[in-house]
């Protein structure tokens, strides 16, 4: 019954899909199994390794992201497909040229980096020899982006799949082996890790470096030197932002703080999911009532997409002592007072999405680029002042004040600079946004202040539910009417 149910029911519809729906289906399918694999495995690293183990782990997974961003030349997906379009006849060559222009700038930012090891070691409290596997896993890092980018655009999502497949369980099952087995944990992850990444990624640089299908092109060069410098500004300071408190953390704070910090921040990127699962769907569609000028439609489903995420962001933050606790022994239970912060942080990043995408609608790139700039030097001169004096969970509130900054400052950006092209004010109902944020922060605050008090907790949460059940009862009754 259900194999006849699958066959003339959801395998029909599947088969009737376009192969370009597909690919977006699957290439959001690969993108869930990675965070989704990173989240089942967290339970068992933190019960394996210590605070301190785990925290190192964190600082090399921080590290590594802020230099790749700097050492590659930012090299992503956007150039890739920019650059296949460009030179279509000639794609194969311009993959060779891109792979090996980030190749260089690797081999040149290592031999920097290699002048000053002393001090870049003992700041960061990572060893020589894992400098040495994060060199090797930055130098192949770019190889996925490109290659994957080409499987999209020529919408061979099968090929990604079962690289996405094969690469998390070899990398799952090595390298909780290889830690569960060994004395020093956090050394034993990061160089299992990078191992099994090199040689994986590794393939697909070869498979991307196919000198005999082209030579060395000036002029492919020069285009991506002009596309990609503008974006290394706006990337680094987007690392800096999300990586620069843990790194800062355990130069005032200590490793093992640094590791309870980075577990709460990482249950609380679960929310990451939804917010890209959302932005997915509704930039396109905000673009379209954009260019239709359906200024009613864009104010309606704002406020709806702010419910639904502030809502679920709500009850995460009321079961955060739970969450963590499924996460993480009692070591990490501090962990709790930051995920609430950080939550919160990212239902700003989708108001602040309501402003940017207006913003590069009318390509006013510029803006978008000195915001995250400042931002990100905000966030790090405030918890250059905080963490030392109120301890690693001050970095979750700067993290929040640094995200409420970037929103109020896109939203004054859209007021002044897109005002010849568009009034915030006729798409977005202000006043409501405005006080679904304010209520956000206070129900932060008083969650936080009921952690203690879990009875109290689940009577809210229950209290929540009831209310979300009948707003959405509500809401069927008046569309069917």
């Amino acid at each position: 019954m259900n194999l006849i149910y699958w066959k003339n029911g959801i395998g029909k519809k599947y088969k009737e899909i376009s192969l370009p729906m597909k690919t977006v289906f699957w290439f959001t399918v690969c993108g869930f199994l990675q965070k989704a694999f990173g989240m089942l495995t967290t339970p068992v690293f933190t019960r394996v390794m210590s605070t301190e183990e785990y925290g190192e782990y964190s600082v090399f997974v921080s590290v590594t992201t802020i230099l790749t961003v700097i050492a590659t030349f930012n090299i992503t997906s956007v150039i890739v497909t920019k650059g296949i379009n460009k030179y279509y006849e000639k794609q194969e060559q311009f993959i060779a040229n891109i792979q090996g222009l980030s190749s260089v700038s690797v081999l040149i930012s290592a031999v920097i980096f290699f002048s000053i090891q002393e001090w870049f070691c003992q700041i960061t409290g990572l060893g020589i020899t894992i400098m040495c596997f994060a060199w090797g896993e930055i130098f192949v890092m770019p190889a996925f982006g490109i290659w994957s980018a080409k499987q999209r655009y020529d919408c061979n999502y099968k090929k990604i799949l079962l690289f996405t497949v094969v690469y998390l369980v070899l990398n799952t099952v090595l390298v909780i082996g290889v830690v569960v087995f060994s004395k020093n944990k956090g050394e034993a992850r990061i160089i299992s890790s990078c191992v099994v990444l090199i040689i994986m990624y590794g393939l697909l640089y070869l498979s991307n470096m196919q000198w005999k299908r082209g030579v060395f092109s000036t002029e492919m060069i020069k285009f991506a030197l002009r596309f990609n410098l503008p974006l290394i500004p706006q990337g680094l300071a987007n690392q800096v932002l999300s990586r620069s408190d843990i790194l800062m953390i355990q130069y005032f704070q200590g490793t093992a703080q640094s590791g309870i910090y980075s577990l709460g921040y990482s249950v609380a990127m679960i929310v990451i999911i939804l917010t890209v699962s959302i932005n997915d769907v509704y930039v396109p569609w905000l673009y379209k009532k954009l260019a239709n000028k359906e200024w009613g439609a864009i104010k309606e489903k704002s406020i709806y997409m702010l419910e639904v995420v502030f809502t679920v962001i709500t009850g995460m933050i009321l079961t955060a002592p739970e969450i963590v606790r499924i996460f993480a022994p009692g070591e990490y239970k501090e962990a709790v007072y930051v995920i609430a912060p950080v939550a919160v942080g990212i239902a700003f990043t989708i108001v602040d999405t309501l402003f940017v995408y207006i913003e590069l609608y009318f390509e006013k790139t510029l803006i978008v680029m000195l915001g995250s700039i400042f931002v990100a030097v905000l966030n790090i001169v405030l918890n250059a002042y905080f963490i030392p004096r109120f301890g690693f969970i001050a970095a979750a509130y700067t993290t929040l004040a640094s995200y409420i900054g970037y929103t109020i400052i896109h939203f004054f950006c859209v007021l002044k600079f897109c005002r010849k092209e568009i009034l915030i004010f006729e798409i977005y109902n202000i006043k409501k946004i405005l006080a679904l944020c304010v209520l956000q922060i206070i129900a932060l605050l008083i969650i936080v202040w009921m952690y203690p008090y879990s009875r109290l907790r689940y009577m809210i949460a229950m209290a929540g539910c009831a209310c979300v059940g009948l707003v959405l009862i509500k809401r069927k009754a008046l569309n069917v009417g």
